[in-house]
């Protein structure tokens, strides 16, 4: 009796899903259902339990390191690869739908091209994008990686990727991962100063852009700083 109940447990829980999707089902049945396809004989909706109770929240399961997720009971290799596959394969795609940007040509484009890396993140990161003075781009690379409220970032780092690069120009963004995406004081006062340093360096700050919970910001958008970036 008790393999037929949770069989039927594990049914409607599909049915849900293929019904509604994931706005049909809790964060805790999403990861249950998803533990199910590694774990078929076992009642897996205590192991769901355990990795929301240790990493927080769905989105901090999915971004977990497959070694963090193993070392939760209940949780083995096999569950662990098949969980952090999930995150894997979304930033795969953020990746291959950049793949479309050689140069950068509008804010709408800037905006585009960081939420896709940006956007699954729970932990605040900070990337400078490298460009020619055609604004054709250059690399893309990691300045600082921080928890999920801040990362240290100082212009010195910035333009050492700027020299190495050789690069014209830049546009920089950071991620809001559980905040809105309006700047900060501290965002305001560090992109007031990359532009002072750039002007001196003979080097274009193109933009700053956040990604927040809500969406995101551009400071050469936005009326109140748009005359530093002309």
């Amino acid at each position: 009796m008790a393999q037929y109940s949770k069989d039927g447990h594990r049914q409607r829980l599909r049915e849900s899903y293929i019904k509604n999707g994931a706005n049909g089902l809790f964060d805790r049945d999403l990861l249950e259902l998803l533990l199910t396809y590694a774990i078929p004989r076992k009642d897996v909706k205590p192991i769901s339990y355990n990795l929301l109770n240790e990493f927080g929240s769905l989105e901090a399961v999915l971004n977990a390191e497959v070694k963090e997720l193993a070392e939760v009971d209940g949780i083995g290799e096999n569950s662990a690869v098949l969980i952090s596959l999930v995150h894997a394969i979304h930033s795969k795609i953020g990746e291959e739908r950049n793949k479309k940007f050689q140069s950068i040509l509008s804010v709408a484009n800037s905006i585009e091209y960081f939420t896709n890396l940006l956007q699954d993140e729970v932990c605040e990161k900070f990337l400078v994008m490298t460009l020619t003075s055609n604004n054709e781009m250059l690399n893309v690379v990691t300045v600082g990686e921080g928890n999920s409220a801040c990362v240290e970032v100082n212009c010195r780092k910035v333009m050492e990727v700027m020299a190495k690069s050789k690069a014209a120009g830049m546009i920089i963004s950071h991620n809001h991962p559980n905040a809105s995406k309006n700047p900060s004081l501290e965002d305001i006062n560090f992109t007031m100063e990359l532009l002072n340093v750039a002007r001196k360096m003979k080097i274009s700050l193109i933009d700053h852009i956040i990604i927040g919970r809500d969406g995101a910001f551009s400071f050469r958008a936005d009326p109140r700083y748009s005359a530093y970036f002309i």
